[in-house]
């Protein structure tokens, strides 16, 4: 039979049987897979170990018995002379308490010498305890200090180990491989995601926890896996675990499954019970004072602080300044590619009537160092817009290209720059007055200026309100410059 058996038919807990063995006065063989197999005498041997050890007769006498080097009988008297001499100890003090109680007596005016004298005085011969004393409450049987369940810290170790690991899997997508995304994540992210989580969940975790028992949330939080044998895992063992614990306990991530999961597994930790993922494991908790704590929170503010920059890294072009123009060209041509999700909608304000216009676009080079961009639209008989798409990828292309710090202009986010963006549309009302407007924003060391002059104002007089149906001709020019 397995432990679990064990543990309901003789009432001992697992640390407690473990040590039993380890003491040597149980010897469960073992099974081909290295696991114990009970037998029914070793339950009437740890029945019998829980019986002497609840009558207070030590190990060591336990020991001795097995090894019929003394007597059960011996062992007993020896024991019951024991007994009579803390019966009379706790009868003396019974007595001077109820003296003392009788009295009234006050902490100050307390005469210890007498009260001392009285319980130094002989006992009554054949005296009856006025009480039974040991009883099933007030005698332990725990031969190991009992560990309450974890179930906070085992929570949050795994809560940081996963995390970690999804900035891990970040770091290689955006950074090693170069996938980037830019308003929504693409499907070639989520499925790189996926692979590289369970390549570091199944492989990485299973190899460093057969190396070393722990991985660096259970290091943190001083959580130690090991076989119940006492050594580490094997790989093979740490990689079933894993899956195990995908499976019973977090329900394979999926949504509502997932939380049902959490909660019984949470119940099961709780109430004593073996998880499926830990049958045949002994988790060991190391002591973790305050400092441990603290920088266990202080490693996941860092581990959200590096998902965070790398999220922005996948947001930012493939070619950083200083630029020539046909790494600019690249990067346009990076932002205007619609594998990365880029959302038209939130920056046009009409995009239902096709654009009639003329288009120019000039250039200014500094030792082969793009230093400004102009681009101008003519536009005839067209939809308003407050900023046409090549405008907005334009705007991303060159001003998420510095590399922009806080001493040489700020740090610019791929968020305030659409932000900026998209702000257009909502405040061109009160930008363009009497059919001209002009908007300037600086982010780090690049000045972007945004104008508009309407020759046909009043083709869009109802246009400025959003309306479909109307159309007119309007001038709009968007200038950038590095300085």
């Amino acid at each position: 039979m397995d432990i679990r058996e064990v543990e309901i038919k003789t009432g001992l807990e697992r640390p407690n049987i473990r040590y039993y063995e380890k003491e040597g006065l149980l010897s469960p063989v073992r099974r081909a897979n290295g696991y114990r197999d009970y037998s029914d005498e070793d339950v009437r041997t740890l029945l019998k170990i829980r019986l002497l050890r609840r009558l207070k007769i030590s190990v060591e006498q336990i020991r001795q018995l097995q090894e019929d080097t003394v007597s059960l009988q011996f062992i007993v008297d020896s024991r019951m002379q024991a007994i009579a001499a803390e019966q009379e100890d706790l009868q003396a003090q019974e007595n001077i308490c109820r003296t003392i109680q009788t009295e009234h007596a006050t902490y100050s005016e307390l005469d210890a010498a007498r009260y001392l004298q009285m319980m130094d005085r002989p006992a009554e011969p054949h005296k009856k305890p006025s009480r039974e004393i040991y009883t099933d409450k007030t005698i332990r049987t725990r031969d190991v200090a009992y560990d309450p369940p974890h179930p906070f810290r085992r929570y949050f170790a795994a809560f940081l180990d996963g995390h970690l690991y999804i900035l891990i899997c970040m770091f290689l997508i955006f950074v090693v491989f170069g996938v980037r995304y830019v308003d929504r994540p693409s499907p070639l992210f989520y499925l790189l995601g996926i692979l590289f989580y369970l390549a570091l969940y199944f492989l990485a975790e299973s190899f460093i926890l057969s190396q070393t028992g722990f991985t660096f949330g259970k290091w943190m939080l001083g959580e130690r896996i090991i076989h119940d044998t006492g050594r580490f895992l094997t790989f093979q063992e740490a990689y079933q675990r894993n899956w195990k614990r995908l499976l019973y306990g977090r329900g394979l991530d999926l949504p509502i499954v997932r939380i049902w999961r959490l909660i019984k597994s949470y119940r099961q930790y709780e109430n004593g019970e073996n998880l499926e993922w830990d049958d045949h494991n002994e988790i060991e908790f190391l002591p973790r004072g305050r400092i441990w704590a603290a920088a266990a929170i202080l490693s996941v503010l860092l581990i959200g602080l590096g998902r965070f920059c790398a999220a922005e890294y996948a947001k930012y072009p493939p070619n950083r300044w200083p630029l020539t123009v046909q790494q600019y060209q690249e990067n346009v041509a990076y932002y205007k590619n619609p594998q990365y999700g880029s959302d038209m909608e939130n920056v046009v304000v009409i995009d239902v009537v096709p654009v009639h216009s003329g288009y120019t676009e000039s250039y200014e080079v500094e030792n082969d160092t793009l230093q400004a961009v102009t681009m101008n639209w003519d536009l005839h008989d067209s939809a308003f817009y407050v900023l046409p798409p090549d405008g907005r990828y334009a705007i991303l292309a060159y001003v998420l290209s510095q590399k922009a710090s806080l001493w040489n202009g700020g740090y610019v986010s791929y968020a305030r720059v659409n932000a900026f963006i998209n702000g257009l549309k909502a405040n061109i009302p009160t930008l363009i007055q009497d059919g001209k407007g002009q908007t300037q924003n600086v982010f780090g060391r690049i000045t972007v200026t945004l104008s508009w002059e309407l020759t046909d104002p009043e083709g869009y007089a109802d246009q400025l309100l959003f309306l479909k149906e109307k159309t007119g001709s309007a001038v709009i020019t968007l200038s950038m410059k590095y300085e």
